[in-house]
């Protein structure tokens, strides 16, 4: 059962690296650049104005005020310390943070929510191997946060509305997107039509099409940041998430030389889901760095 389990995870691995969430391993688009504009309503102006560093001897804090129909995650890790807002509505997983030890009790609660392809095989499972498996994904696999538009998060397969975050240390985000860029951005996207008559519904053979990868920097709560979007597949002339081409994201932001803060969006969603995901990260803020 454990050579099941393993492969489970090492699945989830791949197709979460295929939606780039990182370099060789999940840890993990818009179409235009239209979709790289940062955005700046003024619902975010106010958040970001509510939730303003105050700087005094290196020390910074953040007020726990959220705007209208948001709520306020904080994340406290060791290394990196930040927050940022996401609809009260959302589901946040942040037990993984660091910022205590689990007790086995804990650990077996955190697997039997989160892996929902073998929760079952999970809850039947004695805490000494509840302390081996979680121990042994926790830091490569396991993210120190995460948030989804959904009624679960998971990390035994993608989740098409989820957020995640990863502390990743000795990296260059630079060589880390690159490398994505050169890696999976060569793999087609498709797009596919619907054939509709009376009696049968079918799809046609598909054409691949060129998985248009969007790379470049942004400054996020005052670092600098490196993040790429892959492409998305075509289906009925509408953009359509699928494992290979997700439109998910990532992002990397240098805390400083040593540590990077990697944002991992899982696939592209609806116009609201990435307005919320685009308001999450203008009220991301570092603490404490």
């Amino acid at each position: 059962m454990n050579k099941k389990i393993a492969s489970e995870i090492a699945v989830g691995i791949i197709v979460l690296f295929a939606v780039i969430f990182g370099g060789v391993f999940w840890i993990q688009g818009k179409k235009s650049s239209e979709n790289i504009q940062q955005l700046a309503p003024t619902s975010i102006q106010e958040s970001v104005k509510q939730q303003e560093i105050f700087n005094d001897n290196q020390q910074q804090a953040v007020q726990d005020i959220a705007i209208s129909g948001y709520k306020i995650v904080q994340v406290n890790n060791p290394k990196v310390k930040f927050s940022f807002e996401v609809p009260e509505s959302w589901m946040t997983e942040i037990r993984n943070a660091g910022d205590k030890t689990l007790t086995p009790e804990e650990k077996k609660s955190f697997m039997v929510d989160n892996i929902q392809s073998d929760k079952d095989y999970y809850a039947k499972m004695n805490l000494k191997n509840i302390e081996t498996n979680f121990n042994k994904y926790q830091k490569d696999f396991f993210p120190i946060a995460s948030v989804a538009d959904y009624k679960y998060i998971s990390y035994s397969d993608t989740n098409w509305q989820q957020v995640d975050f990863f502390v990743v240390e000795n990296i260059k985000p630079l060589e880390a997107i690159n490398d994505i860029k050169n890696n999976l951005c060569k793999e087609p996207c498709e797009s596919c039509n619907t054939v509709k008559n009376t009696k049968i519904r079918e799809i046609e053979p598909c054409t691949d099409i060129p998985n248009k990868c969007i790379t470049g920097q942004q400054k996020i709560s005052g670092f600098d940041s490196n993040f790429i979007k892959m492409g998305i597949s075509i289906y009925d002339g509408k953009q359509n998430a699928d494992k290979l081409c997700s439109g998910g994201s990532a992002y990397y932001v240098t805390v400083n030389n040593n540590i990077a803060l990697r944002i991992a969006k899982q696939a592209q969603g609806d116009e609201q889901y990435e307005k919320d995901f685009e308001h999450l990260i203008q009220t991301l803020r570092i603490i404490n760095q």
